[in-house]
């Protein structure tokens, strides 16, 4: 849905790798090396002030060593902190508010050519951010540049000639030009800057690539050429000029343009655009950009949102990743062979370990490093590239709450920093910086050696990852979660709940015409999670009008806590409910449509923790905030929700024994009422004797409300007497 790439800066191939702190010292350099000057012999006093100066040397050198240690979460047995991972250690982490604000997008790097530093330039919604990752531990935000007209969801940036060349979705943005050298000396960050130069020949765009060999910048997505190629010299960084455009295939999302070294002889050492154009890849020749020619358009059966893709070093092969393909199929990479240009041809699709949207992707040094949104960081080994093949080396999981097809998580990394630092753009958390440590293969003695593994190889030396624990699971068949292939229980399984089993649901239907912004009455079911909601099915008859989508439909669901979400919409949603993602990632790719019908979709909800027991609601609400009066006429079906089809407490008296006792009360309410067991005992000892008959004579001719009065009749009189003696000396019941 959001970025295009470009290819890495190439002064960062001359720089050289810092020196690794040892254990004793940290980066400190005085404590690297530092050895004591000894003493002239008989010098007592200088002996103890040296002595002195090293001891607080040696206190130095250890504090910072243990603040090193202390700030670097290292990944051990699967976790770096609350992270998820595999051979990926976290070096530190900046939040929003530490970085300017707002949600984060793009992401792109700078290293100095004169010292070699490294920082991070991090997209935001309402500028850009600079950082100084060179110590990855202890990243100092040095200040922001902020959106050149209104703030937007998507930005990018890329990098030529120490300036950082940055564009925008926002009304009349434009390209901002940065002078990187600026960063060299931030006396008090974090500051805020200026453009050193602007470029207004388009409005909002969407991307930009820059192709470092030559110096020409490519922005797409723009208002300008349908959305196609808008060719820039960029040699003089202040003055970017518009020397070519290519419009011959529409609207391109992504693009990567290169000085071709592939095999394919007819384009060796042309400059080529490899364009990700919703539907398909497009690779043009700009060679001259004056009259770029269309070479081949390939596109794929499973397309749905063609979104950026990246080519090997060698030019040989182009990794493609689709938005909108997830759903059934977990992450999906496409491998195309691009050994002729003129026929590109797919060979393999590398299925991932999580449903995630994938997002933007870069190859570097034999492996491929994905920001798969909710998943986090993925790194592919190309080993087996030529055979359509890719294999997991490493991860780093960002969003650990969950794995699920939404637009939550990373947005973007940048892998090119000669230090061996990824850093990674996270919409909701700001910068991570990580290190990873991919162990070599295993080439002898190689095997599973975790005992506990279900191919565990009692031969083998050393471990070559491929330990197996698919034999773990469920294994009682009267749970609701068995597993027929799981030999070892778990302790996993799910009894069916009592009352309900296994499966269950509720369902509901109403129908509303709203405008833009505007929400409907709740359609409402009592019901009992079980345990907690997985999906929600519907089917909407869509009636639209000035250019409306079924797609810019928001719904909510409440749960019996109270607890709400919303998912879906164009650019609105409504107040009081976190939002799982727009129309991009929710709907299916037909609801983008201004057609009226009869639409459906399903919408995964199990790592959303709806639960509790209550009344469960589900609204709409119309997600274009333009939109005229749409008619959305909606049934719905959430599974793992049962009705509650008891009847309701009747609260009173649940006595039989009572005077008041109602027979049709549920819920005892306190309010029973008892007659006295002996009527005529005043001083409650069980038998009506002396000195119960001397009170009611005490009492007798009183009228009104009287003790002795035991007939009821608001008189104490002959009658109540007669009662007394005749129960007189018997013990009361």
């Amino acid at each position: 849905m959001r970025k295009a790439n470009s290819s890495p800066p190439s002064n960062m191939q001359a720089t050289s790798r810092p020196p690794t702190p040892s254990a004793e010292t940290g980066n400190d350099p005085e404590c690297a090396g530092a050895e004591p000057t000894r003493p002239k012999r008989g010098n007592f006093n200088e002996a103890v002030s040296m002595i002195r100066t090293h001891l607080l040397l040696l206190t130095t050198c250890l504090l910072l060593t243990s603040a090193l240690l202390q700030s670097q979460t290292p990944c051990v047995d699967g976790f770096a902190g609350i992270y998820p991972c595999d051979q990926v250690d976290l070096m530190s982490q900046l939040g929003p508010d530490e970085v300017g604000g707002g949600e984060m997008n793009d992401i792109w790097g700078w290293t100095d050519p004169l010292d070699g530093k490294e920082y991070a330039l991090l997209g935001r919604t309402n500028g850009t951010a600079f950082i100084d990752v060179s110590d990855p531990v202890n990243p100092v935000y040095l200040g922001d540049l902020p959106t050149h007209t209104v703030s937007s969801f998507w930005r990018d940036i890329k990098v030529f000639d120490n300036h950082a060349f940055i564009v925008s979705e926002a009304s009349s943005h434009g390209m901002q030009v940065f002078d990187l050298t600026q960063l060299r000396d931030v006396a008090n960050p974090p500051q805020t800057f200026v453009s050193d130069a602007h470029y207004a020949g388009f409005g909002g765009a969407h991307n930009i690539a820059i192709n470092e060999e030559t110096g020409r910048g490519y922005v797409i997505g723009a208002n300008t050429f349908s959305g196609g190629l808008n060719i820039l010299d960029l040699n003089n960084p202040l003055n970017p000029t518009l020397i070519g455009s290519f419009a011959e295939d529409g609207y391109s999302h992504d693009v990567q343009v290169v000085n071709y070294i592939g095999p394919d002889a007819e384009y060796g050492g042309k400059e080529i655009a490899f364009c990700f154009n919703l539907n398909a890849v497009t690779i043009v020749d700009v060679t001259n950009a004056d009259d770029p020619n269309l070479i081949s358009s390939q596109g794929y059966s499973t397309s749905a949102y063609t979104h950026q893709g990246w080519l090997t070093e060698d030019h040989k092969f182009l990794l493609v990743g689709d938005e909108l393909d997830e759903g059934s199929v977990n992450t999906r990479t496409y491998i195309f062979d691009v050994q002729d240009l003129d026929n590109p041809t797919l060979i393999g699709t590398h299925v991932g370990t999580t449903p995630a949207i994938d997002h933007n992707l870069y190859t570097h040094d034999g492996y491929v490093y994905q920001s798969n949104y909710r998943a986090g960081l993925q790194i592919l080994d190309l080993a087996n590239v030529a055979q359509g093949q890719l294999e997991q080396a490493a991860y780093f999981d960002v969003y650990p709450a969950s794995n699920s097809a939404q637009d939550n998580g990373s947005w973007s990394n940048y892998p090119y920093f000669a230090s061996g630092i990824v850093i990674v753009s996270h919409i909701e958390d700001g910068l991570f910086v990580v290190q990873p440590n991919i162990a070599p293969p295993c080439l002898e003695d190689c095997g599973c050696t975790d005992e506990t593994a279900c191919n565990y190889d009692a031969a083998a030396i050393n471990d070559d990852g491929t330990c197996d624990f698919s034999c773990y699971g469920c294994t009682d068949q009267n749970a609701c979660n068995y597993d027929p292939g799981a030999t070892i229980d778990d302790g996993s399984c799910e009894a069916p709940n009592p009352q309900f089993g296994c499966e269950c649901s509720i369902s509901g239907s109403f129908v509303a015409t709203l405008e833009g912004s505007e929400t409907s009455a709740p359609s409402e079911v009592d019901g009992i999670a079980n345990p907690a909601a997985s999906t929600i099915d519907l089917s909407v008859n869509f009636t639209g009008s000035g250019g409306s989508w079924v797609g810019d439909m928001v719904m909510t669901v409440t749960d019996g806590s109270g607890n709400c979400i919303a998912f879906g919409g164009y650019n609105d949603t409504p107040p009081g409910c976190p939002s799982l993602g727009y129309y991009q990632t929710i709907w299916p790719s037909n609801w983008a449509t201004a057609g009226d019908g009869v639409y459906t979709a399903t919408v995964n909800l199990s790592d959303e923790g709806l639960d509790g027991s209550g009344t469960w609601s589900v609204a709409v609400f119309n997600g274009w905030n333009n939109a005229s009066a749409v008619t959305y006429d909606v049934s719905w079906t959430l599974s793992d929700v049962c009705a509650d089809l008891s009847e309701p407490d009747i609260s009173g008296c649940t006595d039989p024994e009572a005077t008041n006792y109602n027979p049709a009360a549920t819920l005892d309410d306190g309010s029973c009422q008892f007659p006295a067991p002996c009527p005529g005992d005043f001083d409650g000892n069980g038998v009506i004797a002396v000195n119960d008959v001397l009170v009611a004579l005490g009492d007798f001719g009183c009228a009104g409300v009287c003790t002795a009065d035991l007939d009821g009749d608001g008189v104490v009189g002959v009658t109540d007497i007669l009662n007394m003696l005749a129960q007189f000396g018997q013990p009361c019941d």
